[in-house]
């Protein structure tokens, strides 16, 4: 088996370019069949449809999913986010929407494709630990809680929470979940689930596959890791700027006072901050976004 270099990161299918060369690349879409067989059942793929979704102005904004799988009567779109917002859910539901819609522009196959199943799957990071390990959402009408469409479904694993159960709990979410959890871990945690599951090939030629990736000549060697973590950083800080800022101004306003303005600003900032911890980010992430003291941000992990 290729050996794994030690001088940099040890890439994952947490990231999308990984995720891509293994799960679609390798041994007939063997990997992401045993991923989606303990989300949604038997599939049988039957190939992948182009990730560009088309579209009908110049103006619109060209649309790439991370996958599409065409599948007996199924279609699954997979969206690995390494990161949880508002704004990547809004995206992803966005793009997903787009997605159905092209099926129903196909003409002649119209009724066809209406009968699919169509699914978004979402192997997410950064989720709150109140998440549950896998959530089914559907769209739904409220007060009599009737499916409003059958056919449409939208998936979202907790790849954070679920490897931090296994870690707690070990062979019992191992059993349960093994082809899911195989995604995050590294050559020595891939180790130990095998010994979990006694030898499972699958994850053996994943361990394999994964190792690989990894190697010095590996396709990962031209990723630059710091700008793509510089890039995400930026944008998460401006989105929960935004959206601190917008409350603060908003509560400053009503008062019609600089003391209102100032006192909406600090509740802004201890709002997103709080918004913050419950998504895990880092202390260091936290102060710089938000401006408060490290003295200020763990009293609002004690009080949470």
């Amino acid at each position: 088996m290729p050996t794994a270099s030690v001088d940099h990161k040890f890439w994952t299918c947490k990231y999308d370019r990984v995720f891509k060369s293994i799960m679609l690349g390798t041994n007939n879409y063997l990997f992401i069949k045993k991923v989606l067989n303990s989300l949604i059942g038997d599939v049988k793929i039957i190939n992948e449809h182009p990730s560009e979704i088309k579209i009908d102005h110049v103006k619109n904004k060209n649309k790439f999913l991370d996958c599409i799988l065409n599948c007996e009567g199924k279609v699954i779109n997979i969206e690995v986010n390494t990161a949880s917002s508002k704004t990547i859910k809004f995206r992803n539901f966005n793009y997903f929407a787009s997605l159905l819609g092209n099926y129903m522009k196909i003409g002649d196959e119209y009724q066809q494709y209406q009968n699919y199943e169509y699914y978004q799957v979402n192997i997410s990071y950064g989720l709150s630990k109140n998440k549950p390990i896998i959530g089914n959402y559907e769209l739904y009408e409220c007060k009599y809680n009737e499916r409003y469409l059958k056919n449409v479904k939208i998936i979202e694993v907790n790849m954070d929470l679920l490897k931090t159960k296994w870690y707690e709990e070990g062979s019992k979410i191992s059993k349960k979940y093994k082809y899911l959890l195989m995604q995050d871990l590294n050559l020595e945690e891939l180790d130990k689930l095998i010994k979990e599951t006694k030898g499972d090939k699958i994850i053996m030629a994943y361990k394999e596959a994964v190792a690989r990736m990894n190697v010095p000549e590996g396709i990962m060697d031209d990723w630059d890791y710091e700008k793509e973590s510089i890039w995400l950083d930026r944008a998460l800080k401006a989105e929960y700027r935004e959206e601190g800022l917008a409350e603060g101004l908003a509560e400053g306003l009503a008062k019609g006072r600089k003391e209102g303005r100032k006192e909406g600003h600090k509740n802004a900032q201890i709002s997103f901050a709080k918004n913050l911890i419950n998504k895990h980010m880092p202390l260091k992430f936290i102060q710089e976004t938000t401006e408060l003291s490290l003295k200020q941000i763990k009293q609002l992990m004690k009080e949470k």
